[in-house]
């Protein structure tokens, strides 16, 4: 039998937030991946990103929506070890050198570019994605927050979660303490899960960025795609279930004697171990104790629908799957099985929308 990774799917529209959330808006229709035509309905619906939105100081980067932009020139400080290129999801002017896998250097993560930290040119798409490929390796995570730019908090209910960095002792638990239904550990579900991490602390915007930077996926998707899932709101609680035993999950997502939702967090994730089996296995508690483990662990799920490494997904026996499709890959997140489905669809026209009205740059987002 074919052993594929859990279903996502939640009801958007209960979720329960804090904080009040935005209100839908009507967009394009979803991206069929096929080339031209998924870039013409993006750009038909599309607000240009900026150098400073993406944190990119040099070199030259996509639009989004079919241009260039020029960014300034890019020269490396050799003083303090400050990357010549940017990498927050937007293309970089190096010279397409594959990533580094090299470990972190200890350096402290703290979102300001530090000593000493080398972050190696990467190759981008047309979309501003670090280019698809089975042997993608991600950021460190002191190279990922050397790339992250300064921002204000919007989401002070953040803050604990924001600040708390998982131990060694936790991030064991989360690689070794549960199996699947299949007798898989998260890592043999998805071999990207041994980069997740939850290394860094900051405020919401700023771990959204390190998150993008790591995994190489502009920042703006997934700032759109958060805005989706939870409004940027680390305390969300979604997909309410009924379940066998409700002490068996966290109290605060218990909601009557027989439902608890299963999806917590900022980008919602999905965890049915008591039950299922299926989903987010060994993320608990972390996916709600750490904003940037949450972050973490849904960009590195993300980036397995778009690589498909290993051959990992493409072993789930659907023939419509391909992997290097970037918005199907986004949509992957909510239903990644079969490929193309509907909902995933929909998601993605969801996602499509926030991308285009940007609410995370309007006052009093």
């Amino acid at each position: 039998m074919a052993t594929r990774l859990p279903t996502k799917t939640h009801s958007i529209l209960g979720a329960v937030l804090v904080g009040a959330l935005v209100a839908a808006c009507g967009g394009p229709g979803t991206d069929d991946e096929a080339g031209t035509t998924a870039e013409a309905a993006r750009h038909k619906h599309c607000t240009p990103t900026t150098c400073a939105a993406q944190g990119v100081q040099c070199g030259t980067i996509p639009d989004g929506c079919g241009h260039t932009l020029l960014c300034g020139p890019c020269t490396t400080d050799a003083g303090t070890g400050d990357a010549a290129t940017a990498d927050s999801g937007a293309p970089d002017s190096g010279s397409g050198t594959s990533d580094s896998g090299t470990a972190d250097t200890g350096t402290a993560d703290t979102g300001i570019p530090d000593g000493g930290v080398t972050v190696p040119p990467r190759p981008l798409d047309p979309y501003g994605w670090v280019v698809c490929s089975a042997t993608f390796t991600p950021l460190t995570d002191a190279q990922a927050a050397a790339l992250v730019a300064a921002a204000a908090e919007k989401r002070s209910g953040n803050t604990t979660a924001n600040q708390y960095r998982p131990s060694a002792t936790e991030l064991s638990a989360f690689q070794n303490g549960e199996r699947d239904n299949y007798g898989l550990l998260p890592v043999q579900q998805n071999p990207y899960v041994a980069y997740v991490t939850g290394g860094f602390t900051g405020t919401t915007d700023e771990i959204i960025q390190w998150g993008a930077a790591k995994w190489g996926i502009p920042a703006d998707w997934l700032r759109a795609q958060y805005v989706q899932e939870s409004n940027w709101n680390q305390a969300a609680k979604g997909d309410l279930t009924t379940v066998s035993n409700t002490s068996l999950y966290p109290a605060f997502s218990v909601a009557s004697s027989t439902q608890v939702y299963q999806s917590l967090g900022i980008t919602q994730v999905k965890w049915n171990h008591p039950d299922g089996n299926n989903t987010g296995i060994g993320t608990e508690p972390l996916r709600w104790k750490s904003t940037a483990f949450n972050v973490d662990y849904q960009a590195a799920n993300v980036r397995f629908y778009f690589d498909n490494p290993g051959n990992k997904r493409s072993g789930w026996g659907d023939a419509s799957y391909a992997p290097c499709q970037n918005w199907l890959s986004i949509g992957g997140w909510f239903e990644p099985y079969p490929w193309n489905n509907s909902g995933q669809q929909s998601y993605v026209a969801s996602v499509q929308n926030r991308l285009a009205a940007r609410p995370w740059a309007q006052p009093g987002f």
